[in-house]
């Protein structure tokens, strides 16, 4: 099928996102950076064992557009952890039938590190294992 289960929510309140970092132990981040997204699905719009997968995508392209447009990003988990949940669905309001999977910090970059080489050639496989 082609459900397309995600809604994003635009945080930009200061305050907000103040109240993610200083309560989810890996969104320091968030201190400095101008605006997040929560990507949510809609359970209503997806079949249970596709939400997941579905919002992981739509996160990993979110990273790829903001790289693009040469901005900053940094994929903050909310799924699978219970406590980044429940303060996921606390921040953002969120109704019974949506489920938070992730938060992307997104500004502009205030340092631009080296990259790190983390290609592994004995990760591929041709043919079979």
């Amino acid at each position: 099928g082609s459900a397309r289960p995600w809604h994003f929510i635009v945080i930009t309140n200061r305050e907000r996102l103040d109240a993610i970092a200083a309560e989810h132990s890996s969104a320091h981040m968030l201190l400095e950076a101008p605006l997040a997204v929560m990507v949510c699905a809609d359970l209503t719009q997806t079949r249970p064992d596709r939400w997941i997968q579905d919002c992981a995508a739509a996160t990993q392209n979110l990273l790829l557009a903001a790289h693009a447009l040469g901005l900053g990003a940094v994929w903050v988990g909310v799924q699978p952890v219970p406590e980044r949940i429940a303060l996921a669905r606390r921040t953002g309001a969120l109704p019974e039938t949506i489920e938070p999977v992730s938060i992307v910090a997104l500004g502009y970059p205030n340092e631009t590190p080296d990259p790190v080489e983390r290609f592994k050639p004995d990760r591929i496989h041709y043919e079979t294992w």
